[in-house]
């Protein structure tokens, strides 16, 4: 049976990858189907770099929004939704197009994650209990941002409890929680890569330009609707990175200056984790982004590619006629 095609467009957080893709989206008829944990919740638009209401209406933007921000959301419940809107996206003649950093949702679509409930075995989480012993707190919590950013971001490295948990379910742990399918599609997986340097200079730029449009003020909305209240500290926004700095900010627990300092750290840390993640995998085709590297040469490079592969015309000209 002949495999559905997707695209992917991955990358670490500041990397550009919305604007590439909306470039993108002038050359070749697609859709997006967002892959970020944090944007699929209403009222955390600023933080999360969520596509504005222009963006929407240049191009259709799939799961945003779908939650509130104490309202779960699952791995599994994502990936059952992507598998519901690419045919759709495919029935309007346009390219289903996956664009995010959360590499666990990315993984679980484009290897069919067969996900199986499991009750906890007391051996898994025997083997977790003595990592602990020999790793410490901060040790374990950095094995599980390996296997699950997406939890490790909820989950303070304090509560070990939660931590062990968190490890004994992870997809990739070794525990068999959930084993890849035969992958029902025809990949092409874009990466956009910077130098490190270049990177931390664009996240410190993005979060002063996040603060300077509001971004303190959605935090304090949120407290206004109890996310951040202590009897409910696991709600995602609570845990979000950069909201948890501002709202400590606003409990008086920081100074301004130590706030943005530490959101700015955290997020390149995140980075950082993100990269490692998306390394991994082999079949992610890297394009180097530099300071003098436009959108729309991206984009280009991009639609090449997708000529190449899939004989999809671009801008009206196919790969083919555009070699002459």
């Amino acid at each position: 049976m002949e495999k559905t095609p997707l695209l992917v467009l991955v990358g670490p957080t500041a990397s550009g990858k919305t604007a590439v893709a909306l470039e993108l989206a002038d050359l070749i008829p697609l859709e997006i189907i967002s892959a970020d944990s944090m944007q699929i919740y209403r009222g955390m638009d600023i933080g999360t770099a969520k596509p504005g209401r222009a963006e929407r209406e240049k191009v259709s933007h799939h799961l945003l929004d779908l939650r509130a921000p104490w309202q779960s959301f699952s791995v599994v419940e994502y990936q059952r939704l992507v598998t519901e809107i690419i045919p759709q996206v495919l029935a309007r003649g346009c390219l289903p197009t996956l664009v995010g950093g959360t590499g666990l949702y990315i993984q679980a679509v484009v290897d069919e994650y067969r996900f199986a409930p499991q009750k906890p075995d007391p051996r898994v989480r025997a083997k977790w209990q003595n990592v602990f012993q020999e790793v410490g707190k901060e040790g374990l919590h950095r094995i599980l941002e390996m296997y699950d950013p997406q939890a490790a971001r909820q989950i303070h490295p304090h509560n070990v409890r939660r931590v062990i948990r968190a490890l004994e379910v992870a997809p990739g742990s070794g525990n068999k929680i959930a084993q890849k399918g035969a992958g029902r599609y025809d990949l092409l997986m874009v990466g956009l890569e910077l130098d490190r340097a270049y990177l931390y200079q664009r996240i410190d730029d993005r979060v002063d330009a996040m603060l300077a449009n509001g971004w303190l003020g959605e935090v304090k909305r949120l407290r206004q609707l109890g996310v951040f209240a202590p009897a409910k500290p696991a709600m995602t926004a609570a845990q979000a990175l950069g909201y948890r700095e501002l709202n400590w900010y606003l409990q008086g627990w920081l100074t301004w200056p130590e706030a943005v300092r530490l959101i700015k750290r955290n997020t390149r840390r995140f980075a950082k984790r993100q990269l490692t993640w998306f390394r991994r995998d082999p079949r992610i085709k890297w394009l180097r982004v530099g300071e003098n590297t436009s959108n729309r040469q991206l984009a280009l490079e991009i639609a090449a590619m997708i000529a190449n592969k899939w004989k999809i015309k671009y801008n009206g000209v196919s790969r083919e006629e555009e070699n002459g």
